[in-house]
């Protein structure tokens, strides 16, 4: 029962007009009414975004004793969520109301979401946590990481008022910047790995008998001389005409004309070009076609082809430089292989430290649920 401060004591007299007066019945009615509504508000409150229960610095899971806090883990929240609805609707969920809390095959889809975002906020802080141990980060707590975003966007802010040039956005969104920040530590704590160790020449080069054919392959340029007669695919008696002609051509080379001068002569009906085709570019050069590029690697250096069809001509073509493979030296990129080493070594560390972590959840974690799934997506 609350206490009732007895104004008397204090030396003010009570007002007598109110003791004189019939005091009327308590609203119960009304006291019912507030209190049902502070339970609906209270409830909406929760819903929403967790503010009485959950908010981004509650700790929803540790790892190896290391905490994760709801705004590290909603994140993944966010990102998991259309893949893991993806996943049961192709299973035979039905989209509806009830779809995040209806099981298929004994799992509901927000059990799973919450799930896959687990596991993805384990790898995450174990990344974090190997960047500390190797000297690239001190604080890797979601605090931290805030202040952190938030010096950024102030920078990127001063920079545009200033007429400073900046790299990316203008400011960085939350979800954006954390993938960012924890791809640079990524990338920080190879390095570190990288420079911390010793490989030996036995290591790096039978990292590069496995990695040669993939990652240190070289192919020189193909240059060709080309004759083509275009044609009328529409039209037969066009095509018939075509390849005549550069049969005829083909003849005369056959005889011992130049190449360069056995196209000309025919009125415009005969081109002749130079090709020179990057081999590594054959997706963006228009002249790099299947079959140019299938006829040109049965000729060497010197050798003229038959005539071949290609898209609105028939060609001929004699190879000038053919394209040649080798592989880069072994000394040329060493220090290529040991980023590739400390990356793999990393990878293998990241992968053992997350099967065998500690994850215990707490009981926030027990307390997500849809809205909150539906609000962390909002946010990003």
């Amino acid at each position: 029962m609350a206490k009732t401060r007895d104004k008397s004591k204090r030396g003010k007299p009570a007002p007598k007009t109110r003791q004189n007066k019939p005091k009327k019945p308590f609203p119960i009615k009304a006291v019912i009414i507030a209190a049902c509504a502070v339970v609906i508000l209270g409830a909406a409150a929760c819903g929403l975004g967790f503010a009485l229960s959950v908010h981004s610095l509650t700790v929803v899971a540790t790892v190896n004793g290391e905490p994760v806090t709801y705004g590290e883990y909603s994140h993944y929240l966010a990102a998991d969520r259309a893949t893991t609805a993806s996943k049961f609707l192709s299973s035979g969920a039905q989209n509806g109301a009830d779809f995040w809390t209806t099981p298929v095959n004994g799992q509901t889809p927000l059990d799973a979401l919450k799930q896959t975002a687990l596991n993805d906020a384990v790898k995450s802080k174990v990344q974090q946590m190997i960047a500390r141990d190797n000297g690239v980060i001190s604080d890797i707590s979601y605090s931290a990481f805030v202040s952190a975003w938030k010096a950024q966007n102030a920078d990127r802010a001063q920079n545009l008022a200033d007429n400073q040039p900046i790299y990316g956005p203008q400011q960085y969104t939350e979800s954006v910047y954390y993938d960012v920040n924890l791809s640079n530590l990524q990338s920080d704590t190879i390095n570190a790995i990288a420079a911390d160790a010793a490989y030996t020449d036995d290591q790096l080069r039978q990292l590069y008998e496995q990695e040669k054919d993939s990652e240190f392959i070289s192919v020189s340029s193909l240059e060709v001389l080309r004759i083509t007669v275009p044609f009328d695919s529409t039209d037969q008696a066009s095509m018939t005409d075509a390849l005549a002609l550069a049969n005829e051509i083909r003849a005369k080379i056959a005889a011992g004309a130049d190449f360069a001068d056995a196209a000309s002569g025919y009125g415009g009906k005969a081109a002749e070009d130079d090709i020179t085709i990057d081999m590594s570019r054959t997706r963006t050069d228009q002249n790099a076609t299947e079959a140019l590029l299938y006829t040109a690697q049965q000729l060497q250096a010197g050798d003229v082809s038959q005539v071949y069809q290609d898209t609105g001509w028939y060609a001929i073509i004699k190879c000038v430089q053919p394209s040649v493979s080798s592989y880069r030296a072994f000394d040329d990129v060493k220090s290529v292989l040991s980023k590739d080493m400390a990356t793999n070594q990393y990878n293998a560390q990241v992968d053992s430290t997350v099967a065998s972590a500690d994850v215990q959840t707490t009981a926030a974690f027990g307390r997500i649920g849809i809205k909150q799934v539906n609000a962390a997506a909002a946010a990003v």
